[in-house]
């Protein structure tokens, strides 16, 4: 290996020249890494969702119901903003709800009588 001092001004060792292609590979590689992290965080995320069909839409189309006689299951709330409540609030707000509940099966059970 010759001294750079040797050599003319534009030129290179071979010691410099060895370690500016490792920092390019290195480069390279964090380059490469960054690109595939955005490619995935730009790719679809597949959900699951249980899915149960309105008591209506199964008579219109002349189809059982499947779930005729259990009760709805319990939703989770898909907003931030619906677990931000005061506790006065959400607890006026899940009586509500439940009362909603119990008059609608109520009606339902009226529904199956008749029918």
């Amino acid at each position: 290996i010759t001294d750079e001092s040797d050599l003319g001004s534009g030129s290179r060792s071979v010691a410099a020249a060895a370690a500016g292609s490792s920092g390019a590979k290195a480069a390279a590689a964090a380059a490469a890494s960054s690109a595939a992290a955005a490619k995935a965080a730009e790719l679809p995320v597949r959900t699951f969702e249980d899915w149960r069909p309105v008591p209506l839409l199964c008579k219109r189309f002349n189809v059982p119901d499947p779930y005729k006689g259990r009760p709805a299951p319990l939703e989770m709330p898909k907003f931030k903003s619906e677990y931000l409540a005061l506790p006065d609030t959400a607890a006026a707000v899940a009586a509500a709800e439940e009362d909603r509940r119990r008059l609608e099966w109520q009606q339902q059970q009226q529904q199956e009588i008749v029918a």
